[in-house]
């Protein structure tokens, strides 16, 4: 049914209650067979369609699983929004008022783990929501990037409070 199987960490370490695994790999594999047509239209290669076929019917079922009557994802975090536009299952005019509303929620703070952080910030930027880019990744305030910093750290921490469980 194109929907894969919840396995692995998922979005390890977030703050957000977790992005339902399996919501993660049917994005990421879609995502995948689109790169791979891409890559097929670059070589030459005639399989290109197929490929294309496969995110098209991955993309549906996506769209069919997680997105409830509201428009809001089934699994409603900063994760499954900025996940769901970067790997092209949704248009930014579909997650942003949900994405502002998860990182509201949240005290102006991120919420995502190791899958979601690096998309959050050029999602934001690619929706039009630059100030609050901004805001997040200059907060000093636990959860965020620049938390570690003001407490000592020369490097990232794998989890966003090590200081705080030291």
């Amino acid at each position: 049914d194109n929907i894969r199987n919840p396995r692995g960490y998922g979005d390890w370490l977030s703050y957000d209650g977790g992005t339902d695994k399996s919501l993660i790999g049917t994005a990421f594999c879609g995502y995948s067979a689109l790169l791979v047509s891409k890559m097929c239209n670059i070589i030459g290669d005639g399989d290109s369609g197929k490929y294309l076929e496969i995110f098209e019917n991955v993309r549906k079922a996506f769209r069919k699983r997680y997105i409830t009557e509201g428009g809001k994802l089934s699994s409603d975090s900063q994760t499954a929004y900025v996940l769901s536009y970067s790997l092209q299952m949704m248009d930014a005019d579909e997650i942003k008022e949900h994405l502002v509303r998860c990182i509201e929620v949240q005290g102006y703070h991120l919420a995502t783990g190791f899958v979601g952080v690096k998309y959050l910030l050029p999602t934001l930027c690619d929706i039009g929501e630059y100030d609050l880019a901004y805001k997040l990744f200059t907060s000093t305030e636990h959860p965020s990037w620049c938390y570690p910093v003001v407490n000592g750290a020369t490097t990232m921490w794998e989890r966003w409070d090590s200081y705080v469980v030291g």
